[in-house]
């Protein structure tokens, strides 16, 4: 997450900082809580091939969702900057 890190650290104010880091700490281990154990779950029911398969998958779906869902929200924002032509 060195990424995510300097992001935050360049873009955030230096007030809200500690609150957002906290926040994508509990996302990152709340989504590791809900997937490691379905992924054991899949594995004992099939394989571990299958496991990862139908996890990439699902990871694949949730990517397009959000960034469908992320462009519709910056598409909102950039039309509301514009101004109006005459």
């Amino acid at each position: 997450m060195p990424v995510i890190n300097k992001y935050v650290n360049k873009h955030i104010p230096s007030e809200k900082r500690a609150t957002i880091l906290s926040f994508i700490s509990l996302s990152t281990g709340l989504a590791a809580g809900l997937t490691l154990p379905l992924v054991g779950w899949i594995k004992d029911h099939n394989n571990i091939f299958n496991a990862h398969l139908i996890l990439g998958t699902g990871m694949f779906l949730v990517f397009i969702l959000v960034n469908a869902y992320l462009n519709k929200q910056l598409g909102k924002k950039k039309m509301a900057s514009k101004p109006a032509k005459a």
